[in-house]
């Protein structure tokens, strides 16, 4: 066999260049396209007919057959729940993960589409929506001027129109003052002091404070630059949920664009999610850590050990206090859920438990016996208030 070569030529391979690339901007036109027909598609379906002002649009019209029947059957799932024995309802949560979860994210609770009831709902204040890309959409939908729902929103093409295929909402609930502005208050302050002397003295993460700020009520941690420092220069505050989510606003580095404010489910693991200390060795000794605020002037911590430490890792010991009524997910899993950006300067370990208060941390590293320690400083009566565009 002969092999005939052909010498292609740099004019050739240029011409070649120029077309690829403008098929690949003519694609990445389709796509601005696309999104575009979308946004300006549900913005249509929630104007209401005839008069201005919006209003839930017509579900069996702009679902999908596939996900209106979803949503029928996952609430039966959980409406019915109580009304089954344990066995009937181990038998019908199979039966619902068995037909769904291959086929969209499960619902955890009773949802129904962008978050309204399962009555009628009427006007709705306001609905923002903006693209994601890949026919993906934020819809923001203010129900009054107290309630708000935050919805992922998915989009298929159906022969030249749009249909939803998908919604997953979180809601955001607010307190009104007089002048109608919203805000969430925080009123409890916590304080962590840290050192690492693995950390060159001059970076981040050497020595410094922790401050995060929690509401009993609604259960929720603020955090700001007070909490992740320098390392998440463009978030202005985080705020952590109970049902795992984030609630976020961000600053542009162009002070005529503003703030922008979204929402991000966290990424919750079983250590984050229980409280079975799994990785961890109780010694049975105790520890009692002097807390500024608290009543009596300190509390309790129980020993525990790492069970996966090896010989030339680190060794750290922990005392932790149960406090069952409280979670500090929000927390812990604050740089796994925001991926390194912001972090905190001195991260929590992550083999303890939400609803454990971790109330120091020692850490020796073997190799030159230089030290880190984290411990709580202080609980104390505070009052902030974010305001909520």
């Amino acid at each position: 066999m002969r092999l005939l070569c052909i010498g292609l030529g740099l004019p050739f391979l240029l011409l070649i260049a120029s077309v690829w690339e403008e098929k690949s901007q003519a694609e990445e036109n389709a796509k601005i396209q696309s999104s575009n027909e979308g946004a300006n598609w549900l913005q249509k379906i929630f104007l209401c007919s005839p008069s201005e002002g919006y209003c839930f649009p017509n579900e069996t019209q702009v679902l999908t057959e596939r996900f209106q029947r979803f949503i029928k059957e996952s609430n039966t799932f959980f409406m019915f729940a109580y009304y089954r024995s344990p066995e009937e309802q181990k038998q019908a949560k199979e039966a619902y993960q068995a037909e769904w979860a291959s086929i969209y994210p499960l619902y955890e609770e009773e949802t129904w589409p962008f978050g309204r009831g399962n009555g009628g709902e009427k006007k709705l204040q306001n609905v923002d929506i903006r693209s994601l890309g890949d026919q993906s959409y934020l819809v923001t939908i203010d129900f009054t001027h107290s309630f708000r729902t935050v919805n992922r929103v998915k989009l298929i093409e159906n022969k030249g129109h749009f249909l939803i295929d998908y919604i997953a909402t979180k809601t955001i609930t607010f307190q009104v003052n007089k002048d109608h502005s919203r805000d969430m208050e925080f009123t409890q302050q916590w304080t962590w002091a840290y050192k690492n002397e693995s950390i060159a003295e001059n970076e981040f993460g050497h020595r410094g404070k922790i401050t995060a700020y929690y509401h009993p009520k609604t259960q929720t941690w603020l955090m700001n630059h007070k909490t992740y420092g320098i390392s998440g220069e463009m978030f202005r505050w985080i705020i952590g949920r109970p049902d795992g989510t984030y609630l976020y606003a961000t600053s542009s580095p162009h002070p005529e664009e503003g703030s922008d404010m979204d929402t991000l489910a966290a990424d919750k693991p079983e250590k984050h999610s229980n409280d079975t200390l799994s990785f961890l060795e109780q010694t049975g000794r105790l520890k009692y850590v002097k807390v500024e605020g608290v009543p009596s002037g300190f509390l309790i911590g129980k020993e525990y050990i790492s069970s996966r430490q090896r010989g030339s890792e680190p060794k750290s010991s922990y005392y932790l206090h149960q406090t069952p009524e409280l979670s500090f997910a929000p927390l812990y899993a604050l740089e796994k859920t925001f991926s390194g950006e912001p972090r905190l300067p001195y991260p929590f370990p992550q083999e303890i438990p939400a609803s454990a208060l971790l109330l120091k941390e020692k850490t020796i590293f073997p190799k030159d016996r230089q030290r880190a320690c984290i411990q709580l400083v202080s609980v104390t009566d505070t009052l902030v208030i974010i305001a909520i565009p």
